[in-house]
């Protein structure tokens, strides 16, 4: 019964998914000692942010919800900010 099982599950089909990276902002000449233990500290990149979404069998799913806390803004100081929920809403999508 087992292997019935399982052959039938291994000759289904497989569901499809697709992941997107939805920028929301940029974080500029941002250190890259702060990412990489050891790195040299004059070193410095834009970040892109990103929110990750998954799509498929029907459903979407938001990996990685963003921020949007004061702190971090002041902080980081992001340019081209858009709240992770609005990135989000750009794509017909309700987070």
């Amino acid at each position: 019964m087992f292997l019935a099982t399982l052959a039938c599950a291994q000759n289904a089909p497989k569901p499809q998914y697709e992941v997107y990276a939805i920028r929301y902002a940029t974080l500029p000449n941002f250190q890259v000692s702060g990412l990489v233990a050891g790195a040299d500290r004059s070193r410095r990149m834009d970040i892109a942010m990103m929110v990750w979404l998954v799509e498929g069998n029907g459903r979407h799913i938001l990996v990685d919800a963003g921020f949007y806390r004061d702190q971090f803004m002041k902080q980081w100081k992001p340019v081209d900010y858009v709240r992770p929920s609005e990135a989000i809403a750009r794509l017909g999508l309700k987070p």
